[in-house]
């Protein structure tokens, strides 16, 4: 989930999940210091991943109790919803420390997590117990235990697979710091691709899953979750002209791309009848039968190619459809989000904190980011 203290003009059912703390920027050595040289397992797993309201998430066992966890590389936290939390919707699984023989209160320790712009988020106390995600598990981990919840459009909570978890005022090791050490090498995978299953992979790289050769680059050393840096954007072989420092690679549930308002407005000068909605709360728009062009994104060595068409969420906003690129109106960090995850098999390297990425092997192209 995008960290950013930007509002987005845009639907908020769309952008819902841009993440506003400013503790993940550190400046804490130890949160910068990558984990290297230490003795490895051989686990491999992967477990697939499940659509759910415009997010990811995945089947989660903890303390025995299994929930569906939101994926999110866009944040740091793991939480699910406790016994005593307002159930919004009525169909949620929650987990009950009191039924799981490990579980150990935390004395006097509490969580904190916010999303959107500030207005949705969880609290609660915190815990440690096992944690399994397929055959990737963890025999004590920080989770959260949320008594409050803003919003019902989560499900039962959230598995952040940044960096050494932001529990207020502690910090704890996340899921991937711990699990990491059991792998076969310290990576997870995410494969969104629309031609098959969509799955998160532990222990080893699908050298299958993808073309060609995988660009490497290091994730900002500065954020406590995924982050890419210096960003350019062409269309065409042609420049837009402009660099994003930061985007964060994130698969926190966004379908929207975001960039600097000046390479969002650089992009749809070349899509015709778009339209910069802004201040009506509505973003960029065009013509529903509008396909955009291709955008290739420079990252490090490597290019991302996203196809046009997925810059056309097909989602009206009751004459033209909404954008899938938007621009950020103060200068704030970029999300690569559903755009770039729909064309690119990704890798996560945990101990040496470096992202991989290189297009599917072969695909059945999406309609949109939805």
């Amino acid at each position: 989930m995008l960290v950013s203290l930007v509002v987005f003009f845009v639907l908020e059912w769309l952008i819902s999940t841009i993440r506003c703390l400013p503790t993940y920027r550190s400046d804490d050595p130890a949160a910068q210091t990558p984990t290297k040289n230490i003795a490895r397992g051989g686990v491999t797993s992967s477990a697939p991943l499940i659509s759910y309201n415009r997010k990811w998430a995945a089947k989660v066992s903890i303390g025995g109790q299994t929930v569906l966890l939101e994926i999110d590389t866009g944040s740091f936290d793991l939480w699910v919803y406790g016994p005593t939390a307002p159930d919004t919707n009525g169909n949620k699984s929650i987990y009950d420390p009191q039924k799981s023989p490990n579980s150990k209160t935390v004395p006097q320790e509490i969580f904190k997590s916010w999303y959107g712009s500030g207005k949705n988020g969880a609290s609660g106390y915190v815990v440690t117990d096992s944690v399994s995600l397929g055959a990737a598990r963890v025999p004590s981990v920080a989770v959260g235990v949320a008594t409050s919840a803003t919003t019902s459009t989560w499900p039962d909570g959230i598995m952040g697979l940044g960096f050494s978890s932001g529990f207020t005022p502690k910090k704890y090791p996340g899921f991937m710091d711990v699990l990491q050490s059991s792998l076969a090498q310290p990576v997870f995978t995410i494969n969104l691709n629309p031609a098959a299953n969509p799955t998160i992979g532990f222990g080893a790289v699908d050298q299958t899953a993808y073309n060609g050769s995988l660009t490497t680059v290091p994730s900002d050393p500065t954020i406590l979750a995924w982050a890419v840096n210096n960003v350019s954007f062409s269309i065409g072989g042609n420049s837009l002209g402009y660099l994003q420092p930061i985007m964060m690679a994130d698969t926190g549930g966004n379908a929207i791309m975001t960039v600097d308002a000046k390479i969002a407005q650089a992009y749809y000068a070349q899509v015709p009848g778009s339209v910069d909605t802004s201040g009506q709360g509505k973003g960029w728009t065009m013509p529903c039968q509008s396909i955009p062009p291709d955008l290739t994104l420079h990252i490090g060595s490597g290019i991302a190619l996203i196809p046009g068409h997925l810059f056309n969420t097909n989602v009206t906003n009751g004459t033209d459809c909404i954008g899938a690129l938007q621009g950020l109106t103060d200068g704030g960090w970029g999300n690569l989000a559903n755009p770039f995850f729909l064309t690119q098999y990704v890798v996560f390297n945990q101990a040496e904190r470096l992202v991989s990425f290189a297009p599917f092997a072969s695909t059945t192209s999406p309609t949109s980011t939805e």
